[in-house]
């Protein structure tokens, strides 16, 4: 048995559910700049639409507490840019935030690691068209020591699930956890 393989045992099945925010004020116009349905998107369920221009962080954290308190939420990861005012809120309410940055070092083995997930059909998720796409929009973007990390295939596209997706993994590689365990991404548009 190769180490590849070992790795993904390791892990265990991963199964994802992604859920996804943005600001309803400029929902239509977002949809014809970017050439995808939010507001229907929304209207099943994929996406939250939360008031104003602007993402709301606080109603954000609310849905997180909420979701925490449903699921038992063991560690929400995050990105540091444009995060520390409602990352700051959600230590001192005492929730279990764990900065990871978007770098090459940081993120590579949780890449490699969700390229032999998926090899190996470990990696489950449920059908959500804004994950589908921003997993359409990821290719791997190589360093010259071969770590890897995502990217996006254009300027102007949206892999935010991919990254949170790598986010969640990377936590999982710190920490393992319960075979039995499920995982939600709970994407918020910065």
């Amino acid at each position: 048995e190769d180490e590849d393989t070992e790795a993904v045992r390791g892990l265990g099945r991963v199964a994802v559910r992604a859920h996804f925010f943005l600001p309803e004020d400029d929902i239509l116009e977002r949809e014809q700049r970017d050439g995808v349905p939010y507001y229907a998107w929304a209207q099943a369920g994929h996406i939250t639409l939360t008031p104003g221009n602007v993402v709301d962080y606080e109603f954000v954290r609310k849905r997180l507490e909420e979701s925490g308190k449903a699921i038992g939420i063991k560690s929400i990861g995050f990105d540091p840019w444009h995060a520390r005012d409602l990352i700051s809120r959600m230590q001192a309410n005492g929730d279990p935030v764990v900065e990871v940055p978007q770098s090459f070092a940081q993120l590579s083995d949780p890449c490699k690691q969700i390229e032999r997930l998926v090899i190996a059909g470990w990696l489950l998720w449920e059908d959500n068209p804004v994950f589908r796409w921003h997993a359409s929009n990821a290719i791997t973007k190589r360093d010259p020591n071969g770590n890897i990390r995502p990217d996006k295939s254009d300027p102007r596209a949206f892999i935010d699930g991919v990254s949170a997706l790598v986010t969640m993994l990377a936590l999982m590689l710190r920490d393992p956890v319960e075979p039995a365990y499920d995982f939600d991404i709970e994407y918020i548009d910065l």
